[in-house]
């Protein structure tokens, strides 16, 4: 039987927030993530397929990804924004 380990008083509970965006936004996006208060990002190309085709960006430059890793506060502030304004 697997012995469970709890997590420490002191452990600290984050989220990672991934938005893939145009590449055309991205200084406005990561903009935002630092004003809403993430302490950093990261950001890497972006593109794909589904079941509606391939996806590599409507604008020129294509599309990126960013990603934060925050708290689920700051994740909220976030997560809002970008539902408002995109």
């Amino acid at each position: 039987m697997a012995e469970e380990h709890p997590l420490p008083a002191s452990a600290v509970h984050l989220m990672l927030v991934t938005i893939v965006a145009e590449a055309i936004l991205e200084r406005r996006i990561t903009r935002a993530i630092i004003e809403l208060g993430a302490s950093g990002y990261t950001v890497t190309p972006a593109h794909g397929q589904g079941s509606r085709g391939s996806r590599s960006g409507d604008l020129q430059g294509g599309n990126v990804r960013i990603e934060t890793l925050t708290s689920f506060d700051v994740a909220t502030r976030i997560l809002e924004h970008v539902e408002h304004e995109y």
